[in-house]
Parts: structure tokens; sequence; C-alpha cells
């Protein structure tokens, strides 16, 4: 592995990993007038540009160009498109290159200011073409392709990528991570009203605004037909309003940053995705379904995944329509055992390390044989 940052790295490497190369970048290295220009387009607080060049510098590449010299890799996958600098040398090198995108960042950024109202100014515009440009560039130049979904295997094409080779290699989570949380479900005693968990990032724009959403729309409906109910937000960096919305009603917890999910999804009767913008695998619905707990998501929250409504999840878009479907799954225990029994099947065929890794192997042999079939030609 080779890392490049403004920050060490505290993380312990794997077993399984032969060694890991950290490049430490100066912070206060001067940007060049392209950055600049692009930081002016940063609206407020939601907006992250993937600066095109703050990753790529003599010193890394002097870095990168010894750990190629003495590793000598069959492959290389670039993590994010920010890295796109070191796609020359690698090509240079005869190593084929994998671009394992986590988004479709540019359809995600143009729908998220969409969504938000934010009117596209000059500067915003160039800097979303660029986007698109880079991801086209990184698409023709790869060998392959990794997307998350089905979804947005469209919107890559949509944004005029091309590539010979798309994968679908959703994210995958841990299933046996999540076996005291099922094991759990059968030992606990029925609380007096139902316990709704939401997990995110709460400075992710589109987590806030589904936070905010669940505890000023859902939570005071439900709370008036269901008057015991409680509502659990985990998450780092929650807004003033929710906070506010936490001192003045004891039903809500605000637990912030935990190191580890699993006794509050043990605690949690569903488990509601009230997202309306956003991208990528929903690994808060699929750590739900590893748990066996029953989720309310919004068509929004689950787009991406292969889960259909009423047979792994129930899916709601407007508070009425998620009240209900949390009051039905509090009532209906046999509904609450087909959903759950289900979903866990599905992301055990299909989002499982098992499944998953599966899913990796093959198309990294298949990118590899492509390479040693071109060098023959």
């Amino acid at each position: 592995m080779f890392s490049v940052g403004t920050e060490a790295t505290p993380v312990k490497p794997p077993p399984q990993l032969s060694f890991w190369t950290h490049h430490l970048l100066d912070p206060n290295r001067p940007m060049s007038a392209a950055q600049s220009l692009l930081r002016l387009t940063r609206p407020p607080r939601w907006w992250v540009y993937p600066n095109f060049h703050s990753l790529v510098t003599p010193g890394a590449i002097a870095c990168l160009q010894n750990i190629l010299d003495t590793f000598q890799p069959d492959v290389a996958i670039l993590d994010r498109a920010q890295l796109y600098g070191y796609v020359p040398m690698l090509c240079a090198n005869a190593i084929p290159v994998i671009w394992d995108t986590h988004n479709i960042q540019s359809s995600l950024v143009a729908e998220m200011k969409s969504a938000l109202g934010i009117r596209p100014s000059p500067l915003s515009f160039m800097a979303l073409q660029g986007l698109r440009k880079l991801e086209r560039g990184l698409s023709a130049q790869a060998a392959q392709v990794w997307v998350c979904s089905d979804d947005d295997a469209r919107r890559l094409a949509l944004v005029g990528a091309r590539s010979s080779d798309v994968r679908v290699i959703p994210n995958a989570i841990d299933l046996a991570f999540y076996g005291s949380v099922r094991e759990s479900t059968n030992n606990a005693p029925p609380p007096p009203g139902p316990h709704v968990l939401f997990v995110g990032v709460l400075s992710y724009e589109p987590n806030r605004i589904a936070g905010e959403f669940l505890l000023e729309k859902i939570h005071p409906m439900l709370r008036s037909i269901l008057p015991h109910a409680r509502c659990t937000i985990v998450g780092r960096n929650p807004s003033r309003s929710m906070l506010d919305a936490a001192l003045r009603d004891s039903s809500i917890t605000l637990p912030g940053e935990v190191e580890d999910v699993r006794p509050y999804l043990a605690a949690a009767n569903v488990v509601v995705v009230p997202l309306m913008q956003g991208g990528g695998t929903r690994l808060k619905i699929l750590e739900a379904f590893a748990a066996q707990r029953p989720v309310v998501s919004t068509t929004k929250g689950n787009e991406g995944l292969r889960a259909r409504s009423g047979e792994h999840l129930l899916l709601a878009d407007d508070p009425q329509s998620m009240v209900a479907a949390i009051a039905r799954l509090w009532l209906d225990a046999p509904l609450r055992e087909s959903l759950t029994q289900a979903a866990y099947a599905l992301v055990a065929n299909e989002y499982s390390w098992t499944a998953v890794s599966a899913l990796l192997r093959s198309a990294v042999e298949q990118c590899v044989a492509d390479s040693a079939r071109k060098l023959d030609a």
C-alpha cells in the first residue's frame, strides 16, 4: 500500500499487508494558481471539491517510483480520482490501473447542489466540467473501473466516461462482526415503545439534513401515536438544531462519535435511513441487515442496493409514511421476522466479505491476464 496525506497515519497495518509506505505531504505547501481558483468554487459547509494536484508532488512521485522498482506490482488500484496524477508513471512502468470509485463524484455534486438550491456560478460550473473531464480521462486510461452499484455504472456512462471493463464491486461488511447483535435479539426484554436509530457522520450535509428531518418531522409525529418512542442518532458533529432538540426532549439521545456501533444496534428496534441526497453504498443499511434489525428508509437512502421494499425493508418518502412504517414494524412481529431474515440472506449472499472478495479476486486476476496478453502481443 502507498498512501499520501498531510497527517501521519497511526493505523496499524493488517497482517495480510506486505508493506505500507505513507508519504507525508507538507500541509503548508503553497497552492498553485489553479488550486486557489478551485477553492473559490466551494460553497460553505458541504462542498469538498477534489483538488487535482494536492496529493501529487515530486517527492511523492519519487517515493512511489522507488516502490515500483522494488515491489514490481502486477496491478495498481487507485482508491480515488484525486490520485489521477500518478497514472502516467504507472502506465510508463507497464502497470495496469484499476480505478476504484466510491461515487461518481460529478453526478453526486450536481445532484446535491440542485437539492440544496445552490445556483451554479460560472466558476463552479467550470469546476464541475473539469471534474467530469477528469472522470472521463481516468476511465479511458484505466484497465478496469470498479463502481459500487448498478446506479453508479449508469451515472458513469452519463458523464461520457469510456471504459472497456466497468465492474460493479459493492462495498462489503464483515458479517461475523455483528454476530453479538444478532444473538441479543432474542435475549433483550421488549421496551415500552420503539427505539429508532440513525447512524452517520453528521458533518456530511446529506446526513445532517436526514438527522434534522428525523428529529423535527418524524420523531414528534411518532411520539404522538407511540408516546414511549425513543430516538438515537449516532455520529460525530451533530448540528446545533440537533443538540437543541436533545436538550428539549429526553427521548432523544446524541452520543456523538462512538468506538463501536454494535451496542446501539442491539438497543434499537428500527433503523431509519431518511436520506434525501448522497451517493455510494448505504453501509448503514447493510449494517442493520447484518445485525438483523428492521429498516425503514427513503427510496434515496436505499439507492444502489438490491433491497426491495416489503421483502428486505420498508421504503417511505414522507414523514407520515415513515412514521406509519416504523409503527407497523413495531406492532407486526411476523413482518419484522420476515424482513430481517430476508435482509440477512441478501447481505450474506451479495454484500459480505466472502461474497465480494470473490468478485475482487476475479477482477484482479482478469486484469493481470489481460495485461499479460497485451504485452505478449
